[in-house]
C-alpha cells in the first residue's frame, strides 16, 4: 500500500522491485544511477524523480499508463520498449547516448530533447503523434520519415517551452513594477523631509497601499 517512496541512499533499483503496484503514485531517488528491468512494469506510478540516473533499462516503465512525470538528467540509456504506453508528453536528457527500440511506444509524446544523441532506434516513437525532436541526427534519417505505425518526427534544433516563456515574462514585468514602486518611494521620502507635514500622511497612505 506504498504510495510515496523517497529514498536518499538507494543506488539502483532491481528488477521487478515495484512491478505491478497499483497504488504507487510519486518515487524520489535522489541517488539512484540505474533501474533495472521490469522495476515499475504496469505499475500506477505517476511522477519519477531521479536526477542522476543514467540507465533506464528494457521495460523499466512499460505499462505505466500514469507516468508523466519523470525528471532524469543524467539519464545515458533508455532501454527496449523503457517507457511503453506511458503518459509522458514532453521528454527531456540532453546528455542521452542511447533510446532503444520502442522506447515510447504509444506515449502522447510532443517534445523530446536528447541533445545530440545520433543512437535513436526508428522506432523509438512507433505508434505516437508527431514528436518534435532535438537530436544529432541528419534529417535523412528514417526516424524523420513516415512508415508502418509511425508519422515520423519533426527535426528542431531547439523546444521552446511557451510555459516556461510566459513565466519568465510575468516576472520580469513584475520585477519592473517593483523597482518603480522602490523609486517612488525613495522620491517621497526626499520629498518628506522637504516638507514633512503634507507628505508624510501621502507616504503613510501609499505605503498601506501597496503593503
Amino acid at each position: 500500500n506504498i504510495r510515496y517512496i523517497y529514498a536518499g541512499s538507494v543506488a539502483e533499483l532491481g528488477p521487478q522491485t515495484f512491478y505491478s503496484q497499483n497504488r504507487l503514485i510519486q518515487c524520489h531517488f535522489p541517488n539512484v544511477l540505474v533501474v533495472r528491468q521490469y522495476c515499475f512494469y504496469f505499475s500506477t506510478i505517476r511522477s519519477f524523480i531521479a536526477p542522476k540516473c543514467q540507465i533506464v533499462d528494457d521495460f523499466a516503465f512499460c505499462g505505466c499508463y500514469c507516468l508523466s512525470e519523470v525528471v532524469i538528467n543524467d539519464l545515458l540509456k533508455i532501454g527496449y520498449q523503457a517507457f511503453y504506453y506511458c503518459n509522458i508528453k514532453q521528454f527531456c536528457c540532453q546528455k542521452v547516448q542511447k533510446v532503444g527500440y520502442c522506447a515510447f511506444k504509444g506515449c502522447p509524446i510532443k517534445k523530446a530533447d536528447f541533445g545530440c544523441c545520433k543512437d535513436i532506434s526508428e522506432s523509438a516513437f512507433q505508434l505516437c503523434q508527431k514528436v518534435e525532436l532535438v537530436s544529432g541526427l541528419g534529417q535523412n534519417h528514417a526516424i524523420f520519415q513516415e512508415g508502418d505505425f509511425k508519422l515520423g518526427c519533426i527535426k528542431v534544433e531547439k523546444i521552446f517551452n511557451k510555459s516556461r516563456n510566459k513565466l519568465n515574462k510575468l516576472f520580469d514585468a513584475l520585477d519592473k513594477k517593483q523597482q518603480i514602486l522602490k523609486k517612488q518611494v525613495q522620491r517621497l521620502k526626499k520629498m518628506i523631509n522637504e516638507c514633512p507635514p503634507y507628505y508624510a500622511s501621502l507616504y503613510y497612505i501609499i505605503t498601506k497601499y501597496n503593503q
